[in-house]
């Protein structure tokens, strides 16, 4: 190579790495390598108009074009609406609103667990209560902590429990206490 050649990277992998990494994009999310991409592929483009652009200039081209695409991008991100902001598990704390559920773990200074179905939910109270009372679902705050009052203490949900034990048919839906919606 002579002293004024110029080393170019070609076009064709600026083109072929471009797609990749757009393409690689379906399998990570965060649509961060997209614009990697983009920028790559448009590098790419210029280098085929442009064949004597030496390699720092692509490099320092590709650069600025990643921090651009990606401003855009996040200027855009930043002026779209915050339509709902709730996670889906505070969702599902919403929906947890009047239902009534048995406490699997007491309620201690406020606060405690209790499994609904095969999630443990942290629950707070203003009062302890026992393993096993009976407890209407109030509120729930951000953190998905789902508020709690009392409804039965566990001695009254066994005796009602040992009572309907007489009739078969009873225990049933009974013992289906877990979660139950006092609307239905």
């Amino acid at each position: 190579m002579g002293e004024n050649e110029m080393v170019t990277i070609s076009y064709i992998y600026w083109l072929a790495a471009g797609l990749l990494l757009a393409a690689a994009e379906m399998i990570v999310p965060g649509f961060i390598l997209f614009w990697f991409g983009m920028a790559a592929f448009v590098v790419g483009l210029v280098t085929l108009a442009l064949p004597a652009l030496g390699w720092p200039l692509q490099i320092a081209a590709f650069a600025v074009l990643t921090t651009v695409f990606m401003g855009f991008w996040w200027l855009h991100q930043r002026k779209q609406p915050k339509t709902e902001t709730e996670s889906e598990f505070n969702s599902r704390a919403r929906d947890m609103v009047g239902k009534t559920l048995t406490l699997t773990d007491p309620i201690r200074h406020g606060s405690g667990k209790t499994f609904v179905g095969d999630t443990l939910w942290h629950v707070s109270a203003d009062e302890a209560m026992e393993k096993g009372s009976l407890v209407r679902v109030v509120s729930y705050t951000d953190e998905a902590v789902l508020r709690v009052e009392l409804v039965a203490p566990p001695d009254a949900v066994v005796a009602e429990t040992a009572a309907t034990a007489k009739d078969p048919l009873a225990m049933g839906a009974d013992s289906a206490r877990q979660v139950t919606d006092p609307t239905a």
